[in-house]
């Protein structure tokens, strides 16, 4: 369970996790930054989520902060994120559910993936596409929600914040 605490940090204006390095541009790919919100869960020191939209899709990037005495993989992540999102059928958000493995990508071979399509308590079908790394004791997770599954720019978006994640890793 995710708890969002506050907004911090105004829509025009980039993002930068100082623990990690990590800057997010105010937009890219057609998507613009939202406002950051920190969050806690019920078994670490939670994180913050920076939402970005475009015309066609949502997406969020989540950098959680794990204690020094517990580092999951991204594996672990990725199956905690999944195991969040069936919880959320089984209280009536989504209906429907499927949930399809990712297959692992050469480029980015760090990154665990997964997707799934579920029915909205409203009746709107959506596919969300969730991509997970490990970087300095936190989990970044890239998760891009649409009701078009072939937005053209919901890779483009994906693959430039891998690859920012990536650098900023092989540091």
């Amino acid at each position: 369970i995710i708890i969002l605490i506050s907004a911090s940090l105004r829509a025009e204006e980039s993002f930068t996790h100082a623990a990690t390095g990590i800057r997010l541009p105010a937009e890219l790919a057609g998507f613009k930054q939202g406002a950051a919100s920190s969050y806690k869960t019920e078994d670490d020191e939670g994180g913050v989520a920076v939402p970005f939209h475009s015309e066609t899709a949502e997406a969020t990037i989540f950098i959680r902060s794990f204690p020094k005495n517990r580092t999951p993989t991204a594996k672990a992540a990725l199956e905690d994120s999944l195991n969040a999102i069936k919880e959320l059928e089984k209280n009536g958000t989504y209906s429907n559910l499927k949930v399809f493995a990712g297959k692992s990508d050469p480029k980015f071979p760090k990154w665990e993936k997964a997707a799934f399509m579920a029915k909205q308590e409203n009746g709107t079908l959506v596919v969300s596409y969730i991509f997970i790394s490990m970087l300095k004791q936190h989990s970044v997770k890239i998760r891009v929600t649409t009701n078009d599954p072939k937005n053209p720019n919901g890779p483009t978006f994906i693959e430039h914040i891998q690859t920012m994640i990536d650098a900023i890793s092989a540091r």
